[in-house]
Protein backbone atom coordinates (compact mmCIF):
# COMPACT_ATOMS: atom_id res chain seq x y z
CA UNK A 1 0.00 0.00 0.00
CA UNK A 2 1.35 3.68 -1.20
CA UNK A 3 0.50 6.53 -0.05
CA UNK A 4 1.28 10.43 -1.38
CA UNK A 5 1.65 13.23 0.53
CA UNK A 6 1.64 16.83 -1.16
CA UNK A 7 2.56 20.20 0.23
CA UNK A 8 4.65 18.35 3.12
CA UNK A 9 8.49 17.44 4.14
CA UNK A 10 10.28 15.70 1.94
CA UNK A 11 10.38 13.24 4.58
CA UNK A 12 7.56 11.73 4.10
CA UNK A 13 7.98 11.31 0.21
CA UNK A 14 11.74 10.09 0.78
CA UNK A 15 10.17 7.15 3.32
CA UNK A 16 7.86 6.10 0.58
CA UNK A 17 9.70 6.39 -2.17
CA UNK A 18 12.50 4.52 -0.67
CA UNK A 19 9.75 1.54 0.56
CA UNK A 20 8.22 1.48 -2.92
CA UNK A 21 11.59 0.85 -4.48
CA UNK A 22 12.63 -1.52 -2.08
CA UNK A 23 9.43 -3.51 -2.64
CA UNK A 24 9.90 -3.60 -6.39
CA UNK A 25 12.05 -6.21 -6.02
CA UNK A 26 10.40 -8.24 -3.52
CA UNK A 27 7.50 -10.20 -3.51
CA UNK A 28 5.27 -10.77 -0.61
CA UNK A 29 1.89 -12.95 -0.12
CA UNK A 30 -0.59 -10.93 2.41
CA UNK A 31 -0.92 -12.63 5.52
CA UNK A 32 -4.61 -13.31 6.06
CA UNK A 33 -5.99 -13.37 9.74
CA UNK A 34 -8.97 -14.98 11.26
CA UNK A 35 -12.03 -12.81 12.65
CA UNK A 36 -11.35 -12.56 16.41
CA UNK A 37 -12.81 -14.09 18.84
CA UNK A 38 -14.29 -12.42 21.99
CA UNK A 39 -12.19 -14.54 24.87
CA UNK A 40 -12.73 -12.57 28.34
CA UNK A 41 -15.12 -9.41 28.83
CA UNK A 42 -15.83 -7.71 32.26
CA UNK A 43 -17.94 -5.03 32.60
CA UNK A 44 -16.81 -1.27 34.83
CA UNK A 45 -13.34 -2.55 33.96
CA UNK A 46 -10.47 -1.44 32.22
CA UNK A 47 -6.58 -0.66 32.00
CA UNK A 48 -6.17 -4.21 30.67
CA UNK A 49 -2.90 -5.29 29.89
CA UNK A 50 -1.18 -9.01 28.92
CA UNK A 51 1.90 -10.58 29.91
CA UNK A 52 3.37 -13.80 28.36
CA UNK A 53 5.69 -15.84 30.27
CA UNK A 54 8.80 -17.40 29.09
CA UNK A 55 7.03 -20.43 29.11
CA UNK A 56 4.60 -19.15 26.72
CA UNK A 57 1.50 -18.81 29.46
CA UNK A 58 -0.58 -15.89 28.93
CA UNK A 59 -1.80 -14.00 31.96
CA UNK A 60 -4.45 -11.13 31.22
CA UNK A 61 -4.92 -8.30 34.11
CA UNK A 62 -7.02 -5.32 34.49
CA UNK A 63 -8.75 -2.96 36.86
CA UNK A 64 -12.12 -3.21 38.00
CA UNK A 65 -14.17 -0.39 40.05
CA UNK A 66 -16.36 -1.84 42.57
CA UNK A 67 -18.20 1.14 44.89
CA UNK A 68 -17.29 4.57 45.00
CA UNK A 69 -13.28 4.87 45.26
CA UNK A 70 -12.78 1.20 45.30
CA UNK A 71 -10.71 -0.57 42.87
CA UNK A 72 -10.11 -4.13 42.38
CA UNK A 73 -6.86 -5.37 39.97
CA UNK A 74 -6.89 -8.81 38.95
CA UNK A 75 -5.91 -11.26 36.53
CA UNK A 76 -7.08 -14.21 34.54
CA UNK A 77 -4.59 -17.32 32.81
CA UNK A 78 -5.47 -18.58 29.13
CA UNK A 79 -4.17 -21.80 28.15
CA UNK A 80 -4.72 -22.70 24.51
CA UNK A 81 -7.77 -20.59 24.69
CA UNK A 82 -9.32 -21.60 27.78
CA UNK A 83 -9.85 -18.64 30.41
CA UNK A 84 -9.19 -19.39 34.06
CA UNK A 85 -11.07 -17.96 37.42
CA UNK A 86 -10.23 -14.01 37.73
CA UNK A 87 -7.33 -13.99 40.65
CA UNK A 88 -7.77 -10.79 42.88
CA UNK A 89 -3.77 -9.79 43.28
CA UNK A 90 -4.82 -6.50 45.40
CA UNK A 91 -7.80 -3.83 46.39
CA UNK A 92 -7.85 0.00 47.84
CA UNK A 93 -9.73 2.75 47.58
CA UNK A 94 -7.24 5.77 47.69
CA UNK A 95 -5.84 4.44 44.11
CA UNK A 96 -4.77 6.84 41.10
CA UNK A 97 -6.74 4.49 38.63
CA UNK A 98 -5.33 6.93 34.88
CA UNK A 99 -6.58 5.84 31.39
CA UNK A 100 -2.65 5.56 30.08
CA UNK A 101 -0.76 4.88 33.55
CA UNK A 102 -2.04 1.13 34.23
CA UNK A 103 -0.84 -1.88 35.83
CA UNK A 104 0.39 -5.12 34.45
CA UNK A 105 1.80 -8.26 35.20
CA UNK A 106 5.42 -9.49 35.13
CA UNK A 107 7.33 -13.59 35.66
CA UNK A 108 10.36 -14.06 37.06
CA UNK A 109 12.01 -15.61 34.39
CA UNK A 110 11.96 -19.83 34.22
CA UNK A 111 10.07 -19.20 37.79
CA UNK A 112 6.48 -19.15 36.88
CA UNK A 113 4.95 -19.35 40.05
CA UNK A 114 6.85 -16.32 40.64
CA UNK A 115 4.42 -13.30 39.68
CA UNK A 116 4.89 -9.62 40.36
CA UNK A 117 2.73 -6.50 39.50
CA UNK A 118 2.13 -3.09 40.72
CA UNK A 119 -0.89 -0.37 41.56
CA UNK A 120 -0.60 3.78 42.27
CA UNK A 121 -1.73 4.47 45.71
CA UNK A 122 -2.65 8.27 46.74
CA UNK A 123 0.26 10.03 49.17
CA UNK A 124 -0.85 12.97 49.40
CA UNK A 125 -4.17 15.23 48.46
CA UNK A 126 -2.20 16.52 45.57
CA UNK A 127 -3.77 15.47 42.25
CA UNK A 128 -0.82 13.73 40.91
CA UNK A 129 0.63 12.36 44.59
CA UNK A 130 0.58 9.04 44.16
CA UNK A 131 3.59 6.24 44.89
CA UNK A 132 4.31 2.93 43.09
CA UNK A 133 3.00 -0.35 45.16
CA UNK A 134 4.72 -3.70 44.27
CA UNK A 135 2.87 -6.90 45.26
CA UNK A 136 4.50 -10.46 44.64
CA UNK A 137 3.22 -13.79 44.70
CA UNK A 138 4.92 -17.01 45.01
CA UNK A 139 2.51 -19.43 44.50
CA UNK A 140 1.14 -18.75 40.76
CA UNK A 141 -1.04 -15.94 42.09
CA UNK A 142 -3.46 -17.63 44.35
CA UNK A 143 -1.89 -15.41 46.94
CA UNK A 144 0.05 -11.97 47.43
CA UNK A 145 2.35 -10.67 49.67
CA UNK A 146 2.07 -7.50 51.27
CA UNK A 147 2.82 -4.50 49.09
CA UNK A 148 6.47 -2.35 49.40
CA UNK A 149 7.24 0.90 47.76
CA UNK A 150 9.96 0.87 45.00
CA UNK A 151 11.46 4.44 44.96
CA UNK A 152 12.95 5.77 48.09
CA UNK A 153 12.46 8.96 48.09
CA UNK A 154 8.86 9.52 50.48
CA UNK A 155 8.35 12.39 48.20
CA UNK A 156 4.40 13.33 47.82
CA UNK A 157 4.85 13.48 44.47
CA UNK A 158 4.10 11.60 40.89
CA UNK A 159 5.31 8.18 40.56
CA UNK A 160 3.70 6.11 37.96
CA UNK A 161 4.06 5.00 34.02
CA UNK A 162 6.25 1.50 34.85
CA UNK A 163 7.88 -1.21 33.07
CA UNK A 164 8.50 -4.53 34.05
CA UNK A 165 11.03 -6.85 32.79
CA UNK A 166 12.59 -10.47 34.50
CA UNK A 167 15.90 -10.34 34.78
CA UNK A 168 16.34 -13.69 36.08
CA UNK A 169 14.75 -16.65 37.90
CA UNK A 170 15.72 -14.25 41.05
CA UNK A 171 15.13 -10.07 39.77
CA UNK A 172 12.63 -7.90 38.39
CA UNK A 173 14.33 -5.21 36.65
CA UNK A 174 11.93 -1.72 36.57
CA UNK A 175 12.04 1.59 35.15
CA UNK A 176 9.42 4.71 36.00
CA UNK A 177 8.36 7.83 35.61
CA UNK A 178 9.56 10.18 38.72
CA UNK A 179 8.58 13.14 40.28
CA UNK A 180 10.20 14.13 43.19
CA UNK A 181 12.21 16.65 41.70
CA UNK A 182 9.15 18.32 40.92
CA UNK A 183 8.06 19.38 44.34
CA UNK A 184 10.15 22.37 45.93
CA UNK A 185 9.27 23.90 49.16
CA UNK A 186 6.07 26.03 48.65
CA UNK A 187 5.14 24.74 45.16
CA UNK A 188 2.73 22.58 44.02
CA UNK A 189 2.25 20.01 40.86
CA UNK A 190 -1.46 19.92 41.33
CA UNK A 191 -2.63 21.77 38.40
CA UNK A 192 -2.74 21.10 34.79
CA UNK A 193 -2.29 23.21 31.87
CA UNK A 194 -2.35 22.12 28.31
CA UNK A 195 -1.78 18.86 29.06
CA UNK A 196 1.15 18.89 31.48
CA UNK A 197 2.27 19.60 35.12
CA UNK A 198 3.11 22.97 36.43
CA UNK A 199 6.17 22.16 38.51
CA UNK A 200 9.41 24.00 39.65
CA UNK A 201 12.15 21.26 38.78
CA UNK A 202 11.99 18.41 35.64
CA UNK A 203 9.96 14.63 35.67
CA UNK A 204 13.26 12.30 35.71
CA UNK A 205 13.21 8.18 34.57
CA UNK A 206 14.96 5.73 37.06
CA UNK A 207 15.13 2.49 37.73
CA UNK A 208 16.01 -0.28 40.49
CA UNK A 209 15.73 -4.26 40.38
CA UNK A 210 14.29 -5.84 43.26
CA UNK A 211 13.99 -9.64 44.42
CA UNK A 212 10.94 -11.82 45.82
CA UNK A 213 11.72 -10.51 49.04
CA UNK A 214 10.98 -6.97 48.17
CA UNK A 215 14.96 -6.26 48.82
CA UNK A 216 15.75 -3.46 46.41
CA UNK A 217 19.25 -3.13 43.97
CA UNK A 218 20.35 -0.32 42.01
CA UNK A 219 18.04 2.63 41.86
CA UNK A 220 19.43 4.94 39.27
CA UNK A 221 18.40 7.94 37.69
CA UNK A 222 18.63 7.29 33.88
CA UNK A 223 17.13 10.70 32.62
CA UNK A 224 17.10 14.25 34.73
CA UNK A 225 14.59 15.60 32.51
CA UNK A 226 11.99 13.54 30.14
CA UNK A 227 8.30 14.29 28.82
CA UNK A 228 5.68 14.30 31.78
CA UNK A 229 3.23 11.43 31.49
CA UNK A 230 4.22 9.23 28.47
CA UNK A 231 4.03 5.45 29.22
CA UNK A 232 8.04 4.13 29.05
CA UNK A 233 8.53 0.60 27.98
CA UNK A 234 11.62 -1.80 28.35
CA UNK A 235 12.92 -5.16 26.91
CA UNK A 236 15.66 -7.32 27.55
CA UNK A 237 18.40 -8.33 25.49
CA UNK A 238 21.83 -10.54 25.00
CA UNK A 239 23.42 -7.23 26.10
CA UNK A 240 21.17 -6.18 29.14
CA UNK A 241 17.83 -3.84 29.52
CA UNK A 242 16.95 -1.51 27.14
CA UNK A 243 14.83 1.60 28.01
CA UNK A 244 12.41 3.80 25.56
CA UNK A 245 10.93 6.88 26.58
CA UNK A 246 9.52 9.98 25.25
CA UNK A 247 12.65 12.95 25.96
CA UNK A 248 12.36 16.18 26.64
CA UNK A 249 14.84 19.14 25.91
CA UNK A 250 15.23 22.50 27.26
CA UNK A 251 13.68 23.91 23.74
CA UNK A 252 10.66 21.42 24.17
CA UNK A 253 11.87 19.01 21.75
CA UNK A 254 10.20 15.63 22.74
CA UNK A 255 11.24 12.83 20.67
CA UNK A 256 11.81 9.03 21.89
CA UNK A 257 14.97 8.40 23.32
CA UNK A 258 16.91 5.25 24.56
CA UNK A 259 19.25 4.32 27.26
CA UNK A 260 20.82 1.03 27.68
CA UNK A 261 22.80 -0.98 30.96
CA UNK A 262 25.45 -2.50 29.18
CA UNK A 263 28.72 -4.16 31.60
CA UNK A 264 30.59 -0.87 32.25
CA UNK A 265 26.89 0.71 34.03
CA UNK A 266 24.09 2.89 31.59
CA UNK A 267 24.42 4.67 28.55
CA UNK A 268 23.89 8.35 28.32
CA UNK A 269 20.52 8.74 26.89
CA UNK A 270 20.19 9.54 23.00
CA UNK A 271 17.44 10.41 19.91
CA UNK A 272 16.10 7.22 18.16
CA UNK A 273 15.52 9.70 15.53
CA UNK A 274 15.14 13.67 15.22
CA UNK A 275 11.57 13.91 14.28
CA UNK A 276 11.86 17.46 16.20
CA UNK A 277 8.80 17.29 17.66
CA UNK A 278 8.09 20.82 19.40
CA UNK A 279 5.26 20.77 21.77
CA UNK A 280 4.96 22.51 25.12
CA UNK A 281 2.57 20.03 26.62
CA UNK A 282 2.88 16.15 27.21
CA UNK A 283 1.06 14.66 24.20
CA UNK A 284 0.69 11.47 26.46
CA UNK A 285 1.53 9.21 23.71
CA UNK A 286 4.80 6.98 24.45
CA UNK A 287 7.08 4.89 22.42
CA UNK A 288 6.21 0.36 22.58
CA UNK A 289 9.36 -1.81 22.00
CA UNK A 290 10.25 -5.62 21.79
CA UNK A 291 13.33 -7.40 21.03
CA UNK A 292 15.29 -10.74 21.40
CA UNK A 293 18.84 -11.45 21.56
CA UNK A 294 20.06 -9.07 19.13
CA UNK A 295 17.34 -7.21 17.21
CA UNK A 296 15.16 -4.37 18.46
CA UNK A 297 12.01 -2.98 17.11
CA UNK A 298 10.40 0.31 18.47
CA UNK A 299 7.36 1.43 17.43
CA UNK A 300 6.10 5.22 18.43
CA UNK A 301 4.54 8.26 17.56
CA UNK A 302 4.69 11.73 16.38
CA UNK A 303 4.13 14.88 14.55
CA UNK A 304 5.97 15.98 11.79
CA UNK A 305 5.16 19.39 9.96
CA UNK A 306 1.39 19.26 11.43
CA UNK A 307 1.04 15.56 10.45
CA UNK A 308 0.52 12.92 13.08
CA UNK A 309 3.06 10.12 12.22
CA UNK A 310 3.31 6.24 13.50
CA UNK A 311 6.44 4.59 12.44
CA UNK A 312 8.27 2.09 13.61
CA UNK A 313 12.34 1.58 14.12
CA UNK A 314 14.84 -1.19 13.54
CA UNK A 315 18.02 -2.10 15.12
CA UNK A 316 20.44 -5.49 14.72
CA UNK A 317 23.00 -4.48 17.52
CA UNK A 318 20.61 -4.73 20.91
CA UNK A 319 20.07 -0.66 20.20
CA UNK A 320 23.73 0.75 19.64
CA UNK A 321 22.29 2.23 15.78
CA UNK A 322 18.76 2.76 14.29
CA UNK A 323 17.97 2.85 10.82
CA UNK A 324 15.61 5.08 9.33
CA UNK A 325 12.04 5.06 10.44
CA UNK A 326 9.19 2.84 8.64
CA UNK A 327 6.52 5.12 8.33
CA UNK A 328 3.34 2.89 8.90
CA UNK A 329 0.30 5.78 8.84
CA UNK A 330 0.86 9.64 8.26
CA UNK A 331 -2.48 11.76 8.84
CA UNK A 332 -4.87 9.38 9.80
CA UNK A 333 -3.07 8.36 13.19
CA UNK A 334 -3.96 8.44 17.01
CA UNK A 335 -0.80 6.96 17.69
CA UNK A 336 -1.08 4.86 21.09
CA UNK A 337 0.97 1.84 19.41
CA UNK A 338 2.38 -1.42 20.74
CA UNK A 339 5.06 -4.07 19.14
CA UNK A 340 5.75 -7.21 19.08
CA UNK A 341 8.61 -9.19 16.77
CA UNK A 342 7.89 -12.05 15.21
CA UNK A 343 11.86 -12.42 13.80
CA UNK A 344 14.54 -10.72 13.25
CA UNK A 345 12.64 -9.10 10.26
CA UNK A 346 9.20 -9.37 10.93
CA UNK A 347 7.52 -7.07 13.42
CA UNK A 348 3.48 -6.64 13.61
CA UNK A 349 2.64 -3.32 14.98
CA UNK A 350 -1.13 -2.10 16.44
CA UNK A 351 -2.17 1.19 16.80
CA UNK A 352 -5.35 3.73 16.51
CA UNK A 353 -6.51 4.90 13.26
CA UNK A 354 -9.14 7.76 13.53
CA UNK A 355 -12.46 7.90 11.30
CA UNK A 356 -13.77 10.62 12.42
CA UNK A 357 -16.45 11.75 14.78
CA UNK A 358 -14.88 10.14 17.80
CA UNK A 359 -14.56 6.65 16.31
CA UNK A 360 -11.32 4.57 16.04
CA UNK A 361 -10.13 1.26 14.70
CA UNK A 362 -7.66 -0.92 16.27
CA UNK A 363 -5.54 -1.25 13.60
CA UNK A 364 -2.79 -4.40 13.48
CA UNK A 365 -0.02 -3.71 10.63
CA UNK A 366 2.55 -6.15 9.11
CA UNK A 367 6.20 -5.54 8.27
CA UNK A 368 9.56 -6.41 6.94
CA UNK A 369 12.85 -4.42 8.12
CA UNK A 370 14.11 -4.93 4.74
CA UNK A 371 10.98 -4.06 2.54
CA UNK A 372 8.66 -2.30 4.70
CA UNK A 373 4.74 -2.00 5.65
CA UNK A 374 3.37 -5.20 4.05
CA UNK A 375 -0.10 -5.72 5.12
CA UNK A 376 -2.67 -3.32 7.91
CA UNK A 377 -5.68 -5.11 9.03
CA UNK A 378 -8.62 -3.36 10.54
CA UNK A 379 -9.11 -5.28 13.75
CA UNK A 380 -11.47 -3.97 15.94
CA UNK A 381 -13.77 -0.26 15.87
CA UNK A 382 -13.56 1.91 19.14
CA UNK A 383 -13.52 5.02 20.49
CA UNK A 384 -10.92 8.04 19.64
CA UNK A 385 -11.67 8.93 23.43
CA UNK A 386 -9.49 8.65 26.04
CA UNK A 387 -11.54 5.59 27.71
CA UNK A 388 -10.23 3.32 25.42
CA UNK A 389 -7.12 3.46 26.44
CA UNK A 390 -3.84 1.85 25.05
CA UNK A 391 -4.89 -1.82 22.74
CA UNK A 392 -2.32 -4.08 23.78
CA UNK A 393 -0.89 -7.31 21.54
CA UNK A 394 0.82 -10.19 22.29
CA UNK A 395 2.00 -13.16 19.51
CA UNK A 396 1.68 -16.78 20.95
CA UNK A 397 2.94 -19.24 18.33
CA UNK A 398 0.08 -18.56 15.25
CA UNK A 399 -2.52 -16.89 17.62
CA UNK A 400 -2.80 -12.80 18.55
CA UNK A 401 -4.28 -11.62 21.65
CA UNK A 402 -5.77 -8.10 21.88
CA UNK A 403 -6.23 -6.89 25.20
CA UNK A 404 -8.62 -3.32 24.26
CA UNK A 405 -11.54 -1.19 26.26
CA UNK A 406 -14.92 -1.18 24.67
CA UNK A 407 -16.24 2.38 26.51
CA UNK A 408 -19.87 4.38 26.10
CA UNK A 409 -21.82 6.32 28.17
CA UNK A 410 -22.97 3.71 30.30
CA UNK A 411 -20.14 1.21 30.58
CA UNK A 412 -16.62 0.43 30.27
CA UNK A 413 -15.68 -2.91 29.74
CA UNK A 414 -12.08 -4.89 29.61
CA UNK A 415 -11.95 -6.91 26.91
CA UNK A 416 -9.51 -9.83 25.36
CA UNK A 417 -9.87 -11.17 21.65
CA UNK A 418 -7.85 -13.40 19.99
CA UNK A 419 -7.27 -13.70 16.15
CA UNK A 420 -5.31 -16.48 14.07
CA UNK A 421 -2.79 -15.89 11.41
CA UNK A 422 -4.16 -18.12 8.62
Amino acid sequence: MIYLFINHKEYFIALFLFAFCISCGHESTPISLSEPTLLFSVEQAAESSITVSNQGRLIYSYIEQGSIDSSFLKMVFIDKGDVSQAYDIANGEDWFVNWADFPSVAVYKDNPQHLVSYYLEKSSIGTYDYDIRIVQSTDGGKSWGEPFTIHTDKTAAEHGFVSLVPVDSSRIFACWLDGRNTKNEGHSNNEEENGHHQHAGAMTLRTAEFDIKGKLYNETELDKKVCDCCNTDAAMTGAGPVVVYRNRSDKEIRDIALTRKLKDGWTDPRTIHDDLWKISGCPVNGPAIDSNDETIAVAWYTIIDTVPVSQVGFSSDTGAHFNAPIVIDAGSTLGRMDVVLASETEVWVSWLKDLGDGDAMITLTHLNSEIGALSHYDIQETTAARCSGFPKIKLVQDTFYLAWTDCSEKDTRANLSAFVIQ
